[in-house]
């Protein structure tokens, strides 16, 4: 611990390195990581880096098997690959948008009074799995170059419009394919001496022969570069809230929202044109297209091309003088890691509220449990509407009566409190 402690912080204090993917996390005892990364958080912090980025690869697709390396501070986030198996599967053949509301349904679970889902590192492709490319082109026929390259600018506006820290894998920008498998995924920027690396299939552009990857042009580095010059002037776009609004078949759609500005990111990953109507949180107001390609009207219906996006812009503020009226529900038993207890309350109307629980044991102090900042979609094991965190009962003794309040806060910054409600801690 002390050796490893002392490597990583002489990267930081010599190097100036920016942050850690620490690879195989999850093969290493919990204590290691309890001990070493709160160390070089602190050196971090000495060097002026407040947000240090440190992330694990835990090479598993259960979010709630994910969620616990973070709940139990191992490690303050880990590479999504829940987020890469659904999303890279939408992006493949537009498959099942309720898929992607169960999964963004269960963020709620990485909840805790320093950490959420928006800390997630989301990637698509990477050298054990193969790039997101070599994924694509297994769905599509060898002689559709042109959906290939539409399926390839979907993928790239789901990896940076949703929520999470995205993580592009070297050489997707470029149109690299590759074979997969460690080795094939692994091909030279710089001009390459392997031979069937320089005849290899790009989506975008020619095979690269003896040209350099760093020189030549290709519409998916353009894509890459307008989308993250958009997110630069539209910061709701990476760091705002997320709402899920819709999701029914090969289309589903959300909503950023942040500083009174709310936006509509919407995909179709199908091969027929869909339409979408649902609610948002700005009422009456037009939308304005600032990316992609769809036709929206007022009540917001869109019509979406097939294997297309679009991201719009409200061209009014968001405006509400309402308290919010919360109710705080019932505490659910789970059978999430470590029986989890799902704490939950409802807030009337649409407006974007935040909504914190908090506990304390009879005649003790509160503690915050988390902070909800969306609301549940409905799907087939969760009731939509609901903003909740979930709390590990072995927080406190067995037998042991708690009580349960909820405080919301509206986007106005008006706020209200919630009954208190008492339960028996029993595990």
């Amino acid at each position: 611990m002390k050796g490893w402690i002392e490597i990583w912080s002489y990267w930081i204090n010599e190097f100036d390195i920016d942050g850690l993917r620490i690879d195989t996390l999850k093969h290493v005892n919990p204590a290691f990581w309890k001990a070493v990364i709160p160390k070089v958080l602190s050196v971090a912090k000495q060097n002026g880096k407040k947000d240090f980025l440190i992330f694990g690869e835990v090479f598993n697709s259960d979010p709630y098997y994910l969620a616990d390396f973070i709940r139990s501070k191992q490690t303050p986030s880990v590479l999504d690959f829940a987020f890469q198996k659904y999303v890279a599967a939408f992006a493949k053949s537009g498959d099942s948008g309720e898929s992607l509301a169960s999964l963004f349904n269960a963020d709620d679970v990485y909840t805790t009074p320093t950490a959420n889902a928006y800390q997630l590192a989301t990637f698509l492709g990477n050298h054990d799995m193969g790039r997101i490319g070599l994924q694509l082109r297994s769905a599509v026929s060898a002689d559709q170059s042109e959906i290939l390259l539409e399926r390839a600018k979907l993928s790239n506006a789901l990896l940076f419009f949703l929520r999470g820290g995205p993580v592009l894998y070297y050489g997707d920008e470029v149109g690299m394919i590759g074979f997969g498998g460690d080795k094939e995924a692994r091909q030279d920027m710089f001009p390459t001496l392997v031979p069937h690396w320089q005849s290899m299939e790009r989506i975008g552009s020619m095979p690269i022969g003896s040209q350099s990857s760093f020189d030549t042009a290709n519409p998916l580095r353009s894509q890459i570069s307008k989308v993250q010059a958009l997110i630069k002037d539209n910061p709701a776009l990476r760091n705002g809230v997320q709402q899920v609004r819709f999701a029914q078949d090969g289309v589903f759609a959300v909503t950023r929202y942040a500083s009174g500005q709310e936006y509509i990111v919407a995909f179709n990953g199908s091969d027929q044109k869909q339409e979408a109507n649902f609610a948002t949180s700005t009422a009456n107001s037009t939308w304005k297209l600032i990316a992609g390609s769809c036709e929206v009207t007022s009540n917001v219906t869109l019509s979406l091309p097939a294997r297309a996006y679009c991201v719009l812009k409200a061209s009014e503020k968001l405006m509400s003088s309402a308290t919010p009226v919360l109710t705080l529900k019932k505490v659910v038993s789970t059978l999430l890691a470590g029986e989890l207890l799902q704490l939950s309350a409802t807030v009337s109307g649409d407006d974007y509220v935040e909504v914190s629980f908090l506990v304390r044991p009879l005649g003790g102090s509160w503690k915050l449990v988390g902070t909800s900042d969306h609301r549940t979609f409905k799907d087939v094991s969760t009731r939509g509407g609901l903003l909740r965190v979930f709390l590990d009962p072995q927080t406190f003794k067995n037998g042991s009566k708690v009580e349960v309040v909820a405080v919301a806060k509206g986007s106005n910054s008006q706020i209200s409190t919630s009954k208190i409600s008492q339960l028996t801690i029993k595990y």
